[in-house]
């Protein structure tokens, strides 16, 4: 009950702090980017802490505050910000723009992700992504933006290039629901106007070219997606059936003891199926414990 007072009393003084402009708060450039993260990592846990959806979403809404503030200091993107619990900041190979980005469990163990895209371009221009419900029957089929993001946490990122623009493949992990967890590989980049486009058609998949690919899967059951440069293929567990007669029914897939893949060539992605894992690299899956065992909130089915 405590720590619920003090995140509701704090939520009602920072905007008013915010708001007034002669204040250290307001002065963004100025204010110690340390104590902003101080802020951060103080709401962050008070998200891990709250007990029920309310005063979860209250603190991750301070949290969402101060994040904005954060991003908006000239040194944010070389900033490591490690005092902050279970958030990926990852940047692209080429340095080009750093994700910030988090999930948020509620009591129904449904997922909410947030994400920000810092490029590191001589504005720091700053892209907040909003989540957005995508038609359950062609979420591999379209091309989106930022206003209709499907959700998901990301823990790698790829350079592919393509008639020379360059297309980052992202790997990504969705918890969805009491029943069912996914796994996804998207796509970022840019157009010639600026535009962040979500999604791009370099997937050659068993049934035809994708924009994206989403795996489905029981909850209760882990499945490795990972990138090996070695080879420039995303590997991945096959997905099957519990039993036959449950075929169609993602809720009852589950990883068997094979292995598919997708291939990296002239710029885009080729299914390979059956493929040997043996004496693989080590995959880049190590920000925070992703993806063995993906951030949870203490209700968690995990």
């Amino acid at each position: 009950m405590r720590n619920w007072l003090t995140i509701l009393l704090l939520s009602v003084i920072t905007p008013c702090i915010a708001q007034d402009d002669t204040t250290e708060v307001a002065e963004t450039t100025s204010f110690d980017i340390a104590l902003i993260e101080d802020s951060l990592a103080f709401y962050r846990n008070a998200v891990f802490k709250a007990q029920e959806d309310y005063p979860r979403m209250v603190a991750n809404e301070n949290f969402l505050s101060w994040m904005r503030t954060a991003l908006d200091n000239p040194n944010s993107f070389e900033y490591g910000f490690k005092k902050i619990p279970s958030i990926s900041t990852i940047v692209a190979p080429d340095k080009s723009f750093r994700i910030f980005n988090w999930n948020v469990e509620n009591d129904d163990l449904s997922q909410q992700f947030y994400c920000f895209i810092l490029q590191n371009d001589k504005d720091r221009t700053v892209t907040e992504l909003l989540e957005s419900p995508i038609d359950p029957r062609k979420p591999e089929k379209v091309v989106l933006d930022e206003y209709e993001w499907m959700g998901a946490l990301y823990y790698d990122i790829i350079p592919v290039k393509n008639n020379g623009k360059t297309f980052y493949t992202l790997l990504g992990w969705d918890g969805n629901s009491r029943l069912t967890n996914k796994k996804v590989i998207d796509v970022f980049s840019w157009s010639s106007n600026g535009n962040l486009k979500i999604g791009a058609p370099i997937f050659k998949s068993k049934n035809g070219i994708k924009k994206r690919i989403v795996f489905e899967h029981n909850g209760d059951v882990s499945m490795t997606l990972t990138y090996h440069e070695d080879k420039a293929q995303i590997i991945f567990n096959h997905l099957a059936p519990m039993e036959e007669r449950l075929a169609g029914n993602v809720e009852y897939y589950v990883p068997d003891l094979t292995f598919d893949a997708y291939e990296l060539s002239k710029g885009k992605w080729f299914f390979k199926e059956d493929v040997d894992v043996r004496n693989k690299q080590k995959p880049k899956n190590d920000f925070y414990n992703f993806p063995k065992d993906p951030v949870k909130m203490p209700n968690s089915k995990k």
